[in-house]
């Protein structure tokens, strides 16, 4: 069996500003994120900055400041040399985007013009090193703690079987362990994806022509920061 790991180059560690507004994905340079926060105003949170997490970003998105029926919306970093932001009305109407660089601290500040009146929000991030919330994390008693190395990675597996057994660091907990299969050989209609309840140590055997795809987050119960592997598994 190959292991090979494929981070998600284009994924970020999402981070919603639940000051108000629902955030929804950016589709305008990167296609992916990594996970999510919700935040009121004076937040204080942890950003990771791993290779991977430095090409991908964190989906912000205001409850009290909704951007959408806003004008001269301002979005400000005090330290982008540790995290850059991102907003383009045309792209992002109601979200901006995070972007970590390097280990530090800044001070995110949102400002604009709501019913003629200027309204805004700030708060705190502090851009963390990645550290894994694995002390181990095996497929088919293969182990492949080493290879998650971002906030979002994907892990591709030539298989005929997939059976996942881990051990989370203290502090950490799953918040989503799910499945989905893929039939490659079915075109045109009908649906060729089916949802598998996958659960640890439990083996699941594919047939030729399927893929699987295993979607393991977790979240630190203390800071909020989430975290997903994605297994691939097919023949």
């Amino acid at each position: 069996m190959k292991i090979k790991q494929k981070l998600l180059g284009i994924a970020g560690f999402v981070m919603v500003l639940f000051l108000g507004l629902v955030m929804y994905p950016s589709t305008q340079v990167r296609a992916d994120y990594i996970g999510a926060f919700q935040l009121k105003n004076g937040f204080a949170e942890e950003a990771m900055c791993s290779p991977g997490d430095q090409d991908g970003y964190y989906r912000m998105s205001l409850k009290s400041i909704r951007l959408a029926i806003c004008k001269d919306v301002n979005v400000t970093s005090s330290n982008p040399s540790v995290a850059a932001v991102e907003y383009d009305r045309a792209e992002e109407v109601s979200t901006f985007r995070l972007i970590p660089r390097k280990k530090g601290v800044t001070r995110i500040k949102v400002t604009a013009i709501r019913n003629g009146k200027k309204v805004s929000c700030q708060g705190i991030i502090r851009v963390v090193e990645f550290k894994s919330p694995f002390q181990s994390l095996k497929v088919n008693g293969e182990d492949c703690s080493d290879e998650v190395t971002a906030s979002s990675s994907t892990v591709n597996i030539k298989a005929s079987k997939f059976r996942l057994n881990y051990k989370l660091r203290s502090g950490w907990k799953v918040s989503r362990l799910s499945g989905k299969i893929e039939n490659t050989n079915q075109d045109g209609g009908g649906n060729k994806f089916t949802f598998r309840m996958i659960q640890k140590g439990k083996l699941v055997s594919l047939k030729d022509g399927y893929v699987l795809r295993v979607y393991l987050n977790v979240k630190n119960k203390k800071t909020g920061q989430t975290m997903t592997t994605m297994f691939v598994v097919n023949l």
